[in-house]
């Protein structure tokens, strides 16, 4: 109902550039939450035209408004998730979002969450250099809210991609410590040290990862991962179609 009374309202074609303005973020904002709810990508495609064409009213105050390109930002992170891993959309998308998080920055050089996001983006965008801008997007988050959980784990993913024998540990430690996400935690850690063939910490934190959630299929395929290499294939092949399973009745591009 508030979407066609904000659609009715356009169609008006309001003098005011407020008016427009509003209008436009609110549709956007409406597309982003169902597009989120809904899973799909075409309502990201209607949240990134409303910002667009809300962009380019003019004049808009950019200080007053830096959260278009920022939420622009995030829409376009987000539609590259529905992709498949060779597909040339991923790419086109993170760099979207990338340039969208330059701009946002040029007008707040302290926003935290476009620091962080584009990181992620430069993470999962892996070009030549993305994960060392990624890694320095992520210290940047740090040093302005040094108490952000998230910021730890993701910089923990960052610094495991990057060398195996770095900090990744102690991040991932921090942010269990700060009470981000526990289980996730968990899965993290677990990754880690089956990754780096530390096997014992690996059974004590995929056991306390199994336990937080409830034993789900979708982290199966490390439970394998593991029995594997402590050698126990019987299990190991159990967990392994376990997740297949699960995977099967996940959007497609994820199987």
């Amino acid at each position: 109902q508030a979407q066609s009374v904000l659609q009715l309202a356009l169609a008006q074609k309001p003098e005011a550039k407020d008016i427009q303005a509003r209008a436009l973020f609110y549709l956007a904002r409406i597309a982003e939450k169902e597009s989120e709810q809904q899973e799909s990508v075409q309502l990201y495609d209607q949240a990134i035209a409303y910002y667009t064409q809300l962009a380019g009213l003019n004049p808009l105050p950019e200080k007053d408004w830096v959260n278009v390109w920022y939420n622009r930002g995030t829409a376009y992170r987000n539609r590259a998730k529905f992709f498949a891993k060779a597909s040339t959309e991923i790419t086109s998308s993170l760099s979207a979002a990338i340039a969208d998080f330059d701009h946002t920055l040029s007008i707040l050089p302290t926003y935290e969450e476009a620091f962080l996001n584009r990181g992620v983006a430069y993470y999962d965008r892996q070009g030549e250099g993305d994960l060392e801008q990624a890694l320095a997007d992520f210290d940047q988050t740090l040093k302005l809210d040094p108490d952000y959980g998230l910021a730890y784990f993701v910089r923990g993913l960052a610094r495991l991609r990057k060398d195996a024998t770095s900090d990744w540990e102690a991040d991932f430690l921090t942010a269990q410590e700060l009470k981000w996400k526990p289980a996730t935690a968990y899965i993290a850690l677990c990754w880690g040290h089956v990754v780096t063939n530390q096997l014992e910490k690996a059974k004590a934190e995929c056991e306390q990862m199994r336990q937080l959630n409830d034993n789900s299929a979708e982290h199966a395929d490390l439970q394998a991962i593991l029995a594997a290499q402590l050698g126990d294939l019987k299990t190991s092949l159990s967990e392994a179609q376990r997740h297949l399973q699960w995977l099967k009745s996940e959007p497609p591009q994820l199987f």
